[in-house]
């Protein structure tokens, strides 16, 4: 992990390489966005997973035979 030294330094790097006008977000704030999507990404997979249990407990895998001698 970086110290705030370097992070400071980073950012001073990205602030004075950058050619646009629209400010550059500082390195922690880009860590913590990405740390934000990750878990996002997270919560969606186990919502989704959950609902796959969810759906499979439900339902049955097949449907059962037929009673119905000739069912046409």
């Amino acid at each position: 992990m970086m110290n705030n030294s370097e992070v400071e330094g980073v950012n001073r790097a990205r602030r004075g390489s950058s050619e646009s006008s629209a400010p550059m977000p500082s390195l922690r704030e880009t860590s913590a966005h990405q740390e934000v999507c990750a878990i996002m990404q997270q919560l969606e997979e186990r919502r989704e997973y959950g609902l796959d249990n969810t759906l499979s407990e439900t339902f049955p895998c097949s449907d059962p035979l037929s009673s119905i001698p000739n069912p046409t």
